[in-house]
């Protein structure tokens, strides 16, 4: 086989297998509040009410997010370009949810594509097949499967915005002088970022600041020239500035609405909060076995940076930061136990292994990479033997459940969303919630019908059931 040749077929073939693991998967049907991104993908209502809360004579309604609303302009983006391959008839869930997952699972494709292109055509990519091997453990681990198929913010819009920001640095790590468009590019990609979820860029400020001590310690301590990475923080700082300013400039509503639940999740939903530490330990424990690929990359970064002392570069140690700060952010959070918010440090955390990653392993780090390679295989092999499905629930519909008249369902949105006949108030919401939404129109609620099973959502793989929350992430 020709040279020339070669490289793109490796990237076809680490495209092949990224499907190959998810196609199985993308038919399960939707769950929870899945149906408002359905929704938003298939249909893109207008802000500053982007998520639908339920259906009334008809006519859906919605409510806001609570979020910085570019994050959903991005989902309408994509929404825009993928409609075409939605099916005419959004009604039949069996042809309109398996490209719904597969589309949403692009924005981490795309990450990974951008990634492994740097690795076969980079000047500065470090040519190794154990690293290959690693990063194909990483795209075809349970979390990445998961995550990647969900109709959630985190494993999408989450990923491609902090994934996009690390794949620039990772190159800046690896080079020098990595040329004229890294500054733009890093400074872009900070504003992307920075129009997201705040709790991003707070991770990435505290990286900037901790950062920045290093940079003086090295600068003082260890005479280093570290003009230039000063230089990165005037950037990106700036970026994170124009981010938010934009993201508040265009919706002042959600962006405030975001800050007011960063502020009740420190205070409720933290280890160390008395509400929510007796619980933490046992959400860990069912969480664990979907961070187990996360937590074998930390190891390797560790490892690798323990074998390479005298070649750590500063913008080694910012990576290594950010990926750190995004997984413990949320590993010290109580906000149940769903891994989608894992996703966004999961591309970080490989960026930053990319960056440390010798041309040449020594014996014994060989050893330890390709240790941390089989176990990431391993336990993907284990997971998909043992029969890998999404959370699913009850289909109420299905199984006959009625409306009554002059009432409204009590409905998830994932099997409402689509069914313009039915209407409903977002199980979401909680029965409460649903009973003071449903009396703004003079409604009643009622649950399926008796003799029906009860609305338990079936676990499975250590995978949670929604929230009862309306203002869930």
């Amino acid at each position: 086989m020709s040279a020339h040749l070669k490289k793109p077929i490796l990237l076809l073939l680490l495209i092949a297998l990224y499907f190959a693991v998810r196609v199985p998967l993308a038919s399960s049907p939707l769950y929870g509040e899945e149906g408002i991104f359905a929704d938003q993908f298939a249909n893109r209502p207008a802000g500053p009410d982007y998520l639908l809360m339920g259906r009334v004579d008809g006519a859906k309604i919605y409510a806001p997010p609570r979020h910085p609303a570019p994050i959903y302009k991005t989902i309408e983006v994509a929404g825009s370009l993928g409609s075409g391959f939605l099916p005419a008839n959004l009604e039949n869930d069996s042809s309109v949810t398996p490209p719904l997952r597969l589309m949403f699972s692009i924005f981490q494709l795309v990450i990974w594509i951008g990634l492994c292109a740097y690795l076969l055509y980079g000047k500065s990519a470090p040519e190794n097949r154990v690293l290959l091997g690693i990063i194909a453990g990483v795209i075809v681990a349970p979390i990445a499967v998961v995550t990647s198929l969900q109709l959630q913010v985190d494993g999408s819009v989450g990923v491609i915005m902090n994934g996009l920001l690390a794949l620039v640095l990772m190159v800046r790590a690896r080079n020098d002088h990595p040329g004229r468009w890294f500054l733009p590019a890093l400074f872009l990609s900070t504003v992307f970022l920075s129009t997201g979820k705040q709790e991003w860029t707070i991770v990435l400020s505290i990286a900037v600041v901790m950062w920045a001590g290093y940079l003086v310690l090295a600068r003082l301590k260890w005479q280093e020239s570290v003009s230039a990475e000063f230089g990165m923080i005037a950037i990106i700082l700036l970026g994170m500035f124009l981010g938010h300013l934009h993201s508040f400039s265009v919706d002042p509503e959600n962006y405030l609405g975001g800050m007011g639940i960063i502020v009740r999740m420190t205070h409720t939903q933290t280890v160390a909060s008395d509400a929510a530490g007796a619980d933490w330990l046992k959400r860990t424990s069912r969480r664990l076995p979907m961070l187990l690929t996360p937590i074998a990359l930390i190891v390797a970064i560790g490892t690798l940076a323990v074998f390479q002392l005298k070649r750590i570069k500063p913008t080694h140690v910012f990576l290594a930061l950010f990926g750190f700060g995004l997984f413990g952010a949320f590993f010290v959070s109580n906000w149940e136990t769903d891994p989608r918010y894992f996703a966004p440090s999961l591309a970080v955390l490989t960026m930053s292994v990319v960056s440390l990653f010798p041309d040449y392993l020594p014996k014994r780090l060989g050893f330890v990479m390709v240790g941390i390679a089989i176990f990431m295989f391993g336990h993907t092999a284990k997971d998909f033997y043992n029969g890998r499905k999404m959370v699913c629930e009850p289909n109420w519909l299905a199984h006959g459940t009625q409306q009554q008249p002059g009432s409204l369902l009590i409905l998830s949105t994932a099997q409402g969303w689509n069914k313009p006949g039915v209407d409903f108030a977002g199980s979401s919401l909680g029965f409460e919630g649903a009973q003071d939404f449903a009396s703004q129109y003079v409604k009643n609620v009622h649950k399926p019908v008796l003799g029906e099973p009860k609305p338990e959502p079936i676990q499975q793989a250590g995978l949670p059931q929604s929230k009862q929350d309306a203002a869930k992430r």
